[in-house]
């Protein structure tokens, strides 16, 4: 059953870079948000969250941007160039799979610019898991579970931030 399997999953999270995550976030200027499918709708909600609190985040996931860099560059620098563009001083990566060739070519050139990066994965982490400053990890091989949870970690952090400003 798909409840329980997702509580199940809840329980084995170790949610210990949580508020190292939400300190990040407090003390950034600038963030970008990015993801594939529907790790891409969840950057979009996350920014949403954190705009409204009055954070400057924005999900580079513009469909019309996305296809223009694709088309002029290369599917696997849709986000680096944006990222250069936009020059934020830190990357909320989300990644079910955490090895999408265009996240993992964004995290990889920030990192060398040292840059703040977290990320979100899950099945084993791929390539993202331990190539953040800080990564929560959902550790199941499911797709709906793990974007449930990394949207469930948004909230978590949205609470927290609300939390800290009261």
């Amino acid at each position: 059953m798909y409840i329980k399997k997702l509580k199940e999953t809840l329980d084995k999270v170790d949610f210990s870079n949580l508020n190292k995550i939400v300190d990040a976030i407090q003390n950034s200027k600038s963030i970008a948000i990015i993801g594939n499918g529907g790790s891409a709708s969840t950057a979009e909600h996350m920014a949403c969250d954190l705009n409204l609190l009055g954070y400057n985040a924005t999900s580079l996931n513009s469909i019309s941007t996305i296809t223009a860099f694709a088309n002029d560059y290369n599917f696997d620098e849709i986000y680096m160039r944006q990222i250069d563009n936009l020059k934020p001083d830190l990357l909320i990566a989300i990644s079910a799979s955490g090895n999408s060739p265009n996240i993992i070519k964004a995290v990889a050139t920030l990192i060398m610019v040292g840059m703040t990066t977290i990320s979100f994965t899950g099945f084993n982490g791929g390539q993202l898991k331990d190539n953040t400053d800080f990564n929560i990890h959902v550790p199941i091989n499911s797709y709906e579970i793990v974007e449930d949870i990394h949207l469930i970690i948004s909230h978590m952090i949205k609470c927290e931030l609300i939390k800290r400003k009261q």
